[in-house]
């Protein structure tokens, strides 16, 4: 359920975040990005437009840096939600497939707060 893994990864950080008001977390969601289970439980094809809604919502909060790694497969049909997922959110998308460590290391370096923030204002 992506909706619901979107929202329990804020609820996580939220009491973080009221503890120290200076942090700033990054969350990296691993994804396809097709929603299959919408926030009341129940199986529905508009689970991924949920999603991006959800993601939509939460990409305001600009203490959050969230990093897209996308795993649909590169064999089938291309939706590319997990990109629309990481574009609401904020942040980039990294296909897992082209993914090296060093690629990793240089976004969450380009994230560090005491570097210039990719984040566009919203």
């Amino acid at each position: 359920p992506l909706s619901a893994g979107l929202i329990k990864a804020c609820e996580v950080v939220r009491p973080l975040l009221l503890k120290d008001p200076g942090l700033r977390p990054l969350l990296i969601l691993v994804t396809d990005g097709r929603g299959n289970v919408s926030l009341d439980g129940r199986p529905n094809s508009q689970a991924t437009d949920e999603a991006i809604r959800v993601a939509t919502k939460l990409g305001v909060d600009t203490r959050l840096s969230w990093v897209v790694i996308d795993t649909e497969d590169p064999r089938g049909i291309q939706l590319s939600r997990a990109r629309d997922i990481a574009t609401a959110l904020g942040g980039p998308c990294l296909r897992i497939d082209d993914l090296r460590a060093d690629d990793l290391v240089n976004v969450v370096s380009r994230l560090d707060p005491s570097h210039q923030s990719p984040r566009k204002d919203r």
